[in-house]
């Protein structure tokens, strides 16, 4: 068999590269395969997402109201209620805790321009 390689070293040599070229073939079309398996993964997951997100947005627009253009009442935790009624009407530092937890069950609407601004900047 040496024999064989010594006396035909054009055509193992051949052999060889031929060989070498199918392997990276095969290997190139399964990276690719694997690819495109990812790309409709991700196209799949994009198009859930959305659908997430779009059913979301109905959600939203049907809560907005009945189109009268009322405002939303809000929506306040009932164990901010009972903390504020713990702090029972004692004297807070404004931007504390506290303060925040006490404009979190005050009506929106009842908040001054400072209560907002000092209420983004300490507590949010």
């Amino acid at each position: 068999m040496l024999t064989f390689f010594r006396n035909n070293k054009l055509v193992v040599s051949l052999f060889a590269a031929s060989l070498l070229i199918v392997c990276i073939g095969a290997t190139t079309v399964s990276y690719v395969n694997r690819q495109a398996q990812q790309t409709t993964l991700d196209n799949e997951q994009v198009q859930r997402i959305s659908g997430i997100a779009l059913h979301a947005e109905q959600q939203l627009q049907t809560t907005l109201g009945d189109g009268s253009g009322a405002a939303i009442a809000d929506v306040i935790p009932a164990a901010s209620v009972a903390r504020v009624a713990a702090i029972n009407e004692r004297e807070v530092i404004i931007g504390s805790a506290d303060w925040c937890e006490t404009r979190m069950v005050k009506p929106a609407d009842e908040w001054t321009l400072e209560d907002q601004q000092t209420f983004a900047k300490h507590c949010i």
